[in-house]
């Protein structure tokens, strides 16, 4: 396994690749500021006056969550984040299938509202009070166990009324049989796809895990990446666009007048997707390297007086930082051997131990590598691979221990 590279400013990352969007497509990105201005068509949605107020909520909370995840979607797009982008897009889908239940449904508005007297139960009946003590502790028990109390009859009642499947869900439906009787089978397949980055799946790591031969040896290396996702971005955007521009389409259907003004922008975003696609791809290349980034390596730095100070040295970032050995009697005997063949160290020398593994001394920060200012040398005259860092250039040999460095 080797490493990807994460700089201490990555927080500073979304930033970077809006800058990079405003640059390079500037018109997709005053598109998807337009796509996400759905206040009044939100007051029209949850404020209808040929229905009850109950019913006004019910719709009006689902809608509310839609149009958060469709603003979520937008700013983790022009972001990088595509995780986050794919995850939206999977909470647009599965919102908006079930949304038209509330929309005129006096009795599935009650019970997706009822619903929350459930959940709150749930969460009392799980409440350890962790971190809590004294009297806020004891005020904290008594107000848990007045609400479980409180709350037992009305949720067994709601129980009784709705099925034992109501504890887990409002809905009577699963996902996949409300999408195979609305015909949305093939966006379910999306829908899973999404779900994937939820649950773990393999497909996850696309775009932030990435595979190349290894650098010495047989086998490859995988390199993790910590940032933005590009990758998996054009796919969020496509889902999420898709299900979202649906569920407006269906509010419009149903009589919404503001509804035509907000699909006339997502016409316009959407017919820039391919602009964004190949910008999202040029980013993903460029901050993929064509070569797996070099690992950190196990650096000796050998002084006259016969002692030694053992570094792990980051060549990519020029910086390196005090370790300790994790294999003792290794790392003494290639630094015995070292000194036999090149003989006592005059002066502060640097020697690469390329079989050795050492971790951070704990509390030791990283510091820059100017006191490493020397070149590795293979033993074998068949190099591997070079690394150029700004004060190192790395030679693996076939060899197990290099040559003197100086």
């Amino acid at each position: 396994m080797s490493r990807g590279v994460s700089g201490p400013d990555f927080l500073a990352g979304p930033a970077r690749y809006r800058e990079f969007l405003d640059d390079n497509c500037p018109d997709f990105m005053a598109a998807a500021s337009a796509a996400g201005d759905v206040l009044l068509f939100a007051e029209e949605c949850a404020t209808r006056a040929d229905v009850s107020a109950r019913t006004n909520e019910a719709f009006g909370s689902i809608l509310n969550q839609i149009l958060n995840d469709w603003v979520e979607l937008l700013q983790a797009c022009v972001s990088g984040m595509g995780r986050s982008a794919l995850r939206s897009a999977r909470s647009i889908f599965e919102l908006a299938l079930f949304a038209g239940d509330l929309f005129d449904n006096d009795e599935m508005a009650d019970r997706y509202l009822d619903h929350d007297i459930v959940i709150q139960h749930e969460l009392a009946k799980h409440d350890k009070l962790h971190g809590l003590m004294g009297k806020a502790l004891k005020s904290a028990r008594h107000h848990r166990d007045k609400q479980l109390r409180d709350l037992h009859e009305p949720v067994e009642a709601l129980v009784g009324k709705y099925g034992r499947q109501y504890r887990r869900s409002w809905s009577p439906e699963s996902v996949h049989g409300r999408a195979e009787r609305e015909g949305q089978l093939d966006e379910y397949v999306k829908y899973r796809h999404a779900s994937g980055v939820a649950h773990g799946a393999v497909f996850g790591r696309d775009g932030t895990m990435l595979r190349y031969d290894a650098v010495a040896g047989e086998g490859t290396d995988l390199v993790y990446r910590l940032g933005g996702n590009f990758y998996l971005c054009a796919h969020g955007f496509e889902y999420g666009f898709n299900s979202f521009a649906r569920f407006v389409g269906s509010m419009k259907d149903r009589g919404i007048g503001s509804a035509e003004a907000v699909l006339h922008r997502l016409d316009r975003l959407g017919a820039l997707h391919r602009v964004y696609y190949d910008a999202m791809w040029n980013l993903h290349i460029g901050v993929s390297p064509s070569l797996a980034p070099a690992r950190h390596n196990v650096v000796a730095l050998l002084h006259p007086s016969g002692t030694h100070d053992l570094y792990l040295h980051d060549p990519e970032q020029s910086r390196m930082i005090r370790a300790m050995s994790m294999r003792p009697d290794r790392t003494l005997k290639s630094i015995t051997t070292h000194l036999n063949r090149a003989g006592p160290a005059q002066v502060d020398q640097s020697v690469l131990l390329l079989r050795d593994s050492a971790k951070p001394v704990p509390g030791a920060d990283w510091e820059p590598d100017e006191s490493l200012r020397c070149e590795y040398f293979p033993l074998s005259p068949t190099p591997g691979l070079g690394i150029v860092g700004d004060n190192i250039a790395l030679l693996i040999g076939d060899d197990g221990l290099p040559r003197r460095l100086y």
